[in-house]
């Protein structure tokens, strides 16, 4: 059904032309608008006609059974998310987390629904299943933003008039404040300084660390320090001396962070990258004096086993 009447836009009168047709349930309305009246009609056909062949519909009269050529949104998902994995900005850890977030989340909740059925009561209800399983709400926002950026390629490719995702509210990312983890960490890093202070370890709750040797302490120290200087794994791996500046200075020392241990997929190789995961990721930190010396202690012992294994060999410049 439709009608044919003057409205007025932006104080001139102009004619509208109006089509509605019940869509998989759901009011559809086609407009076309000009000062004369049979143009505004005939754009309200172009529209229309413009709008059968994107659903892929052969008889206006039988819309509601018509849903050949519409994919799934999990069939256009995976189409979707082979596309987007292969953007070379991503690294690996986060191509990785997008393929769990879309495999154990995304699809399971909204995968069987036809790609231009989806509305924004089935997205709330999708961000309510994932709140109510327990999920974060830090990866919550991360997968709406996942199925918002996939629903906005699905309206660019005309499979949908607008997109559902862009009427919700975004998650509010809610740190959350797990004191007992944070008392464990902290008691761990007396602990640890409180062995290395004795030279040799009695705690029989740090078997791991029992040893005679001060110096492999200072070396297993050193994997522990960097995170509680608040160094992601991939830094961590990636720390080169040179990173390391004024060790010879006491109460001056300090990191510099600016490069990540990083895993080439493609090729299945490990080198040193000299970024950080965001620009805002480069930072320096100041070292503590006990840290400091220890840090001494460690290079200077690394040298000496380097000289005994293989002298004259260029040994990568690891910590």
């Amino acid at each position: 059904m439709g009608c044919v009447r003057k409205v007025e836009n932006n104080g001139k009168a102009v004619w509208r032309a109006i089509k509605s047709v019940t869509f998989q349930g759901t009011r559809k309305y086609i407009t076309g608008s000009s000062p004369d009246r049979s143009l505004a009609i005939a754009r309200m056909n172009a529209n229309w006609d413009r709008w059968r062949v994107r659903q892929n519909l052969a008889d206006a009269g039988i819309i509601d059974s018509l849903t050949a050529g519409i994919p799934t949104y999990g069939e256009f998902l995976t189409r979707w998310q082979n596309k987007r994995l292969a953007d070379p900005e991503l690294s690996p850890n986060t191509k990785q987390r997008y393929r769990g977030f879309i495999k154990n989340h995304i699809r399971p909740a909204l995968g069987n629904k036809l790609v231009n059925t989806i509305t924004e009561k089935d997205i709330t209800k999708a961000l309510q299943l994932w709140e109510d399983s327990g999920l974060g709400s830090s990866a919550r926002q991360k997968i709406f933003y996942l199925l918002r950026e996939s629903l906005r390629d699905a309206q660019h490719q005309q499979y949908l008039s607008r997109n559902p995702a862009e009427a919700i509210r975004i998650p509010k990312n809610v740190p959350k404040k797990d004191k007992s983890r944070l008392g464990e960490r902290l008691s761990d890093g007396i602990r640890i300084r409180t062995l290395l202070k004795f030279g040799h370890p009695t705690d029989p709750d740090a078997p791991e660390l029992i040893t005679s040797d001060p110096e492999k302490l200072d070396e297993r120290y050193c994997l522990w320090m960097f995170v509680f200087y608040g160094l992601r794994q991939s830094e961590r791996l990636g720390l080169e001396w040179d990173s390391l500046h004024q060790l010879d200075k006491p109460n001056e020392a300090y990191v510099r962070v600016d490069r990540q241990l990083y895993y080439n997929e493609p090729a299945g190789t490990l080198s040193i990258a000299h970024h950080t995961k965001t620009p805002a990721g480069v930072r320096e930190i100041p070292i503590s004096e006990d840290d400091r010396a220890v840090l001494v202690r460690h290079w200077k012992r690394q040298q000496r086993l380097y000289a005994i294994r293989e002298p004259g060999k260029q040994w990568r410049n690891l910590v």
